[in-house]
Order: C-alpha cells, then sequence, then structure tokens
C-alpha cells in the first residue's frame, strides 16, 4: 500500500517533466493531498504512538468550567489537551481525532507547497516518503507542529519576525518543538560562504567522532538548576540514548553536498538563500548532538522539512530532461528504501483500517 500511493505520485512526477504546467497544477496538488488524508484517517493501530494517542483521545475529559476541572494526560501540551477536551463536548470517538489532526498537518503541508514549491509533485513525493509515515502516523502533535514550520517558512522568507513569533509561540503550546520555528527565523540570517559552510559540516562529523558535542552538553547542564539538570538527564539522556549512524549522516550528506555545489547558481533565488542557513546549521547541530537520541529526532527531522522546498529549487535549475530524469531516479530510490523500511515493522503492517476492525461504528 505505501509503494502503491509512491509509485502514483512518482508517475506524475515523471509525467510532470514532459508537460511542464503538470508540475504546479493546483487541483493536482489539492487531489494529491486529499488522498493523502483519506489514507491517514482511515488507518486503525497503525504507528508505533498509535495506542497512546487511541487512549488519550478516549479518555481525556471533556472541558467543563468546574473549578477543580482538569483534562487528565498533563504530559501533553495544553493547546493539544484543550483542542481535543473541548471537542470531546461534540465527538466522542477517538478515530474522529486522528482525522482531525491529518487534516490539520496536512492543510498546513497543502498551503506551504502551494506558495513556496517549483514542482508541487516533487515536494509531495519528498514529504510522503520521508515525513508523511514517520510523524503523522506517529507523533501526532509534533507532526502538526512540523507541518506548520513548512507553512512558516514563508515568513521567514518575508522576514515577517512578528508572525513568526506569534506561530512560533501558539505552536509551543500545541508541542514543545514549536519554539524551533523562531529559532529557525534567527538560523537563517546566520549566512557564510558555501566553503565555510563545508568546513564547519566537516569540522562537526570530526567532533561528534571525538564526542565534543556531548562534553559541552554535559558542561552546560551544569549551569542549570538541580532540579532541571535531573530532568534534561532523565529526558534526553537517559531514555533516550543514541547515536550518528552511519545511515543517517549519509542521508543528510547526499542532500546538502548538491544543494552546496550549486549554491552559486541558486542563490539567485531569495528562497534558498533564507532556507540554506537554516538546514546547514541543523546539520551542524544534528551532527555535534547526535549523541542524544530524542534531541536528533527533535532536530533532525523538524528541520529537515525544508527540504520538502529546498530540493524542488534545484531540480528546477537542472538544464534538460534526461538530467531531471536521472535526479528523479535518484530521489525515487531514496524515497522507496525509506519506505520499505515500515514493511519491517509490525506497527505499521500489514495496514489495517477502521473498516476493517470495525472501529469507525463507535
Amino acid at each position: 500500500m505505501y509503494h502503491v500511493i509512491g509509485f502514483f505520485i512518482l508517475i506524475l512526477l515523471v509525467f510532470s517533466v514532459f508537460y511542464d504546467k503538470l508540475k504546479n497544477d493546483q487541483p493536482l496538488l489539492f487531489f494529491i493531498i486529499f488522498g493523502l488524508f483519506v489514507f491517514a484517517s482511515i488507518r486503525y493501530n497503525i504507528g508505533t504512538d498509535y495506542p497512546t494517542y487511541y487512549d488519550c483521545f478516549n479518555n481525556i475529559k471533556a472541558f467543563s468550567f468546574s473549578p477543580d476541572y482538569s483534562t487528565g494526560y498533563i504530559h501533553y501540551e495544553p493547546l493539544f489537551r484543550y483542542i481535543v477536551a473541548i471537542l470531546k463536548n461534540v465527538f466522542i470517538s477517538p478515530i474522529f481525532y486522528f482525522s482531525l489532526f491529518a487534516f490539520i498537518s496536512l492543510a498546513f503541508v497543502w498551503s506551504g507547497i502551494k506558495q513556496l514549491s517549483d514542482n508541487y509533485i516533487l515536494s509531495t513525493f519528498i514529504f510522503y516518503t520521508i515525513f508523511y509515515i514517520n510523524y503523522l502516523f506517529n507523533g501526532i502533535n509534533q507532526g502538526v507542529t512540523m507541518c506548520v514550520f513548512l507553512f512558516s517558512l514563508k515568513y521567514i522568507i518575508d522576514n515577517n519576525f512578528k508572525a513568526i513569533l506569534i506561530i512560533s509561540l501558539t505552536t509551543t503550546l500545541f508541542h514543545t518543538t514549536g519554539i524551533l520555528i523562531l529559532f529557525a527565523y534567527f538560523l537563517s540570517k546566520i549566512k557564510l560562504n558555501k566553503y565555510v559552510y563545508i568546513s564547519i559540516i566537516l569540522i562537526s562529523i570530526l567532533l561528534a567522532k571525538f564526542n565534543i558535542g556531548e562534553i559541552i552538553f554535559n558542561k552546560l547542564i551544569t549551569f542549570l538548576p538541580g532540579s532541571i539538570q535531573m530532568l534534561v538527564t532523565s529526558s534526553y539522556l537517559e531514555r533516550h540514548a543514541g547515536g550518528l549512524s552511519i545511515t543517517s549522516i549519509l542521508q543528510r550528506i547526499i542532500v546538502v553536498f548538491p544543494l552546496l555545489f550549486y549554491s552559486s547558481r541558486l542563490s539567485t533565488d531569495k528562497r534558498f538563500n533564507v532556507l540554506f542557513p537554516i538546514y546547514c546549521w541543523s546539520l551542524v547541530f544534528y551532527f555535534l548532538f547526535g549523541f542524544v537520541g530524542l534531541f536528533i529526532t527533535r532536530i533532525n527531522m523538524f528541520f529537515r522539512m525544508s527540504e520538502i522546498i529546498l530540493i524542488p529549487i534545484l531540480y528546477e535549475k537542472l538544464s534538460n530532461k534526461y538530467s531531471k530524469i536521472i535526479a528523479l531516479l535518484m530521489i525515487a530510490i531514496w524515497g522507496f528504501t525509506m519506505l520499505s523500511w515500515f514493511y519491517f515493522k509490525e506497527a505499521y503492517y500489514p495496514f489495517k483500517t477502521i473498516f476493517e476492525a470495525g472501529a469507525w461504528i463507535n
């Protein structure tokens, strides 16, 4: 099922090489995004976090004005909890909330791609194969925040600080990674020569090899109050211990170095000039602090959403159809390899629907 959808989008991509108008066809973009919404809405018990969210959606208390009212599930951010709690007065079924948050996420993706992408179909293919299942099927509130980040890139490019501040603070109440939107705004201002970027990235890999990032991290947290130190240690180190893998490093380098190589040609594009520093600096942080498993997830995947815009910018600069076909082949191999991972995980395969489970009746 996962590859069927991917192949459908890929076929449209190949056709768009020869029929240029197809790549930015708005009704087609809407059709694909709507299809992804339906696909996300009908799944049942798919994704590692599905049972946790099902329990939350099923048991969170409906909102009331009682002075002793509590939604429960206080480990979730308040805006996420209260949206569910308020709607629980009308919609009881947990299935509704999986569909609702898929709709919200994909509405932001649709808007972000439509406003910024040079190739709607390519952007959708990258989103689907790399981000869609990992986040819309898993960390739902984080997935929504990542999609808001894609939408907010327009305001970062336009240097609209007020809009970014409002978006970031609001989404932080929905998921704590929302603060990274504001962080991205400031990262976009640190623009360097491509050779400096290459040097910094290579140095960060070298420092990661010798665990320098871990040493710096441990030094920094000593300046925090004791209770916060314990929280950071237990939340980010003990329960989420991890490290960089060759696969994860290669995957990022495969994207960043073509962008660096063509950066002179791409520098005439305002979008590239703003988004590329964000991408490079996030890569440096990823390498330096890759020993922190949870931090990897937050930094790596959140800022990688900019690939949805950056890769099509590069793709559209390719000079002829043959170059584009080769590029699509490489992107397809990358995307389908990522999708193949889900077939080896019980939480994702076989794909089950609400109709098979009878869950839609409840």
